[in-house]
């Protein structure tokens, strides 16, 4: 699994790399291999675009659900953290599986689940 290697600040509230890190853990790449969605532009949205974009690419597609569902498989999930910012983790089948901040610490309560379905699972390849 891989850690964040950037954090949030409220100097600095988009600097954290929770997302990617866990985008990362779930899909068997380094870090490196994952662009930072935050600076693909000034605002959530431009984030979540480039975050569907590289799943796109890579012949994913983000099934997005509001509130904690709980799947049988890896799944992101996001919501509020102890350190006051919204943050990403891995969890299956509604446990934490990896938080990839250094604390360890998950999430308050899980606000949005992101399942990856692969557009077609023939031309899918998990690195091992």
């Amino acid at each position: 699994m891989i850690d964040q290697t950037t954090f949030y600040t409220p100097e600095r509230p988009r600097n954290g790399n929770c997302g990617e890190a866990a985008v990362a853990s779930i899909l068997g790449l380094t870090l490196e291999e994952v662009p930072r969605f935050s600076r693909e532009g000034p605002d959530s949205f431009a984030y979540w675009d480039s975050f569907e974009q590289f799943l796109n690419s890579r012949g994913w597609e983000v099934l997005l659900m509001s509130g904690n569902y709980q799947a049988d498989c890896m799944y992101l999930a996001s919501g509020p953290s102890l350190r006051g910012c919204s943050h990403m983790v891995v969890m299956a089948n509604g446990q934490l599986v990896h938080d990839p901040h250094p604390s360890r610490q998950g999430i308050i309560r899980v606000e949005h689940v992101h399942i990856l379905v692969p557009k077609d699972p023939r031309g899918v390849k998990l690195h091992t």
